[in-house]
């Protein structure tokens, strides 16, 4: 095992070598080296991803280890994907210690917030895909889905600034998916107070009118019978609400069936590249 640790040789090649002949090769001219590389290489042999032979994917290796689970790790290696390098790790830390929240509360229904779900879901899917591009075998999903947008909308009161964000997605795991999380975040909040920026407004009315009327009743006996009683357009807002609600619904479904369709595309363009593969080395 001390061999292992030093040996600057391919491990793939080091560990076969091992396996039929009892020792770790600690010289790139060692014979049994030479001929087990050759042998690899007349087997065509992917390529080794070891961190011998790619130092470079070793050091990201540990730079992003953080970041890593079961579901993202075979992507990032068999694709080589450049994450953040160089950067310093975020301490993952469970949402609810931060004890920060916004001084204006954001007060959303329970179907606009799993509209803003599917909203970040596919801002943050769409600069991924344009990051490392369509087509391959990474999924965006497994990088950021819909645990990950359900925790941001939990603690949506919670988020303040970037730093807050990362700390309740646990980092981020591509270059400018904070700041894009954060706009897509934002622009939905906006949007839909720019959308219904008159319900409060009227529901205040409403009830500053029902006020002035029940001080009139208690105050003048005689008072003349009210003959245009005042609009009541609350309701009214409640249904452009709904109206609003229901399209961005249609919206979002919209694009998810396109999201399906494409990861399906790419689900059959993969077991074909399975299938080649298995028939170039005469596999079943």
């Amino acid at each position: 095992m001390d061999a292992l640790a030093l040996t600057p040789v391919c491990l793939r090649v080091a560990f076969s070598v091992d396996n039929l002949i009892g020792y770790i090769p600690v010289r790139f001219d060692d014979r049994s080296y030479v001929e087990e590389v050759a042998r690899e290489r007349k087997l065509k042999f992917t390529i080794c991803l070891c961190s011998n032979c790619d130092i470079r994917m070793g050091e990201l290796l540990i730079d992003n280890f953080k970041r890593l689970n079961q579901s993202n790790f075979s992507d990032y290696m068999l694709n080589r994907v450049n994450m953040l390098p160089n950067q310093t790790l975020v301490q993952t830390k469970p949402a609810t210690t931060s004890r920060k929240t916004r001084l204006v509360p954001v007060k959303l229904s329970k179907e606009q917030l799993e509209i803003l779900k599917d909203v970040l879901q596919q801002d943050c899917h769409a600069l991924i895909e344009k990051s490392v591009g369509t087509g391959g075998t990474i999924v965006a999903r497994r990088f950021f889905g819909t645990t990950e947008a359900g925790l941001i909308v939990k603690n949506i009161n919670k988020i303040c600034d970037r730093h807050d964000m990362e700390v309740v997605i646990g980092g981020e795991a591509f270059n400018g998916q904070i700041d894009t999380l954060m706009e897509s975040m934002e622009n939905y909040i906006n949007d839909t107070r720019e959308r219904i920026p008159e319900l409060h407004a009227a529901r205040n009315e409403s009830t500053v009118l029902r006020d002035v009327s029940n001080t009139q009743r208690s105050t003048c006996e005689n008072s003349w019978p009210e003959t245009n009683p005042p609009r009541r357009t609350a309701p009214e807002e409640a249904k452009l609400k709904k109206a609003e609600i229901e399209r961005m619904r249609a919206e979002s479904k919209k694009r998810k069936e396109e999201i399906d369709h494409v990861e399906e595309m790419r689900k059959v363009q993969r077991l074909k590249i399975m299938s080649d593969v298995k028939g170039e080395y005469g596999m079943k």
